[in-house]
Parts: structure tokens; sequence; C-alpha cells
């Protein structure tokens, strides 16, 4: 009987053991997933600031031809932050023409 109380508390053990590593395996896959989400967001910022220039300059119409091109990268890359961005972005230049 006793050896039997034993064994339940090396497997009980060592289930939590590997409940917790199973755990932190996941939380690391999420955490990669989230930070290669918006890791690539860099690709965007030569994009913007010649936005801001074009934008600065008045020019409107080039302006909102980069962001197009923005926005068409962004959702084949499922790069959701971006999208929405340059979004935002066509709204605002498309009341300026």
């Amino acid at each position: 009987m006793k050896m039997y109380n034993k064994l339940n508390w090396v497997l009980l053990l060592a289930g939590i053991i590997l409940l917790v590593f199973a755990c932190d395996k996941n939380k690391n896959t999420i955490q990669q997933e989230v930070k290669h989400q918006f890791d690539y967001s860099e690709k965007y910022e030569a994009q913007w600031a010649k936005i801001d220039s074009l934008e600065k300059l008045r020019l409107f119409q080039s302006a909102l031809d980069e962001v197009e091109e923005i926005k068409k990268l962004a959702f084949r890359t499922e790069n959701t932050p971006q999208g929405i961005k340059s979004i935002m972005y066509g709204l605002k230049y498309n009341t300026y023409l």
C-alpha cells in the first residue's frame, strides 16, 4: 500500500512537470507569433517617411499612391496594424483631393 502511494505521488509530480513544460512551450510559441506580427514594421518605416515627405510638399495624390502600395503589401503579408494605418491615411488623403 505504501509503494502504491509513492507511485501515485511520482506520477502526479511527473504529470505536473510535463504540464508546466507544455504550457511554457505554448507560451513561447504565442510570444514568437506576436513578435513576428509586429517585428517587420521596420520594413515600412522608409515608405512612411516618404509619405510624410510627400504630405509636407502637399503632394497628396502621390502620397495616396504610396499608401495604396503599403496597403497591398500589408494585407498580402497579413500585417494588420500596417493595413489599418494605411486605410486611415488613405481616407485622410482622399479628403484632400
